[in-house]
């Protein structure tokens, strides 16, 4: 499995689950899924097995795009207590790989989403409203449109 390695901007921050991304050294990265070579259907996040043909001897782990498009989103605003709202959901279809990802969106307003835009993977700091000075912040994967 490869190791989460952080850029100055996320020391200190850890991952909100790990083995599901891979951040480098100045801040880009990639989402961590696997792949059967048997029917070539790729998952994210990983599985044990594959869900077509039930092997797990035939998975293998694949990097995932990290340019895709914007499948359907929504506005947050009503939440638990502990994040900020609102917020932006959706989920981002990755032809490459033909995985469709739920994340949160990031770095632009609800009136500047479209339908079919492209958006791009990047990292951030969980929308967490911290409970007290050991509550840790985490880092997720996100997408934001495409520049």
């Amino acid at each position: 499995m490869e190791t989460l390695k952080l850029c100055e901007e996320f020391k200190g921050v850890l991952p909100f689950r790990q083995g599901l991304f891979v951040v480098n050294q100045d801040g880009s990265g990639y989402l961590l899924g696997n792949g059967c070579q048997r029917c070539g259907v790729t998952f994210f996040p990983r599985r044990e097995f594959c869900i077509e043909c039930y092997q797990s001897s035939t998975l293998e782990n694949v990097k995932l795009d990290t340019i895709g498009t914007l499948h359907t989103f929504t506005i947050i605003y009503r939440a638990t207590a502990d994040f900020k709202t609102p917020y932006i959901v959706g989920y981002i279809d990755l032809e490459k790989n033909g995985v469709r990802i739920f994340a949160p969106i990031t770095n632009c307003r609800p009136e500047d989403l479209k339908i079919g835009i492209k958006m791009e993977l990047v990292f951030g700091k969980r929308n967490k409203i911290p409970k007290d000075e050991q509550d840790q912040q985490q880092l997720i994967y996100q997408f934001r449109p495409s520049k």
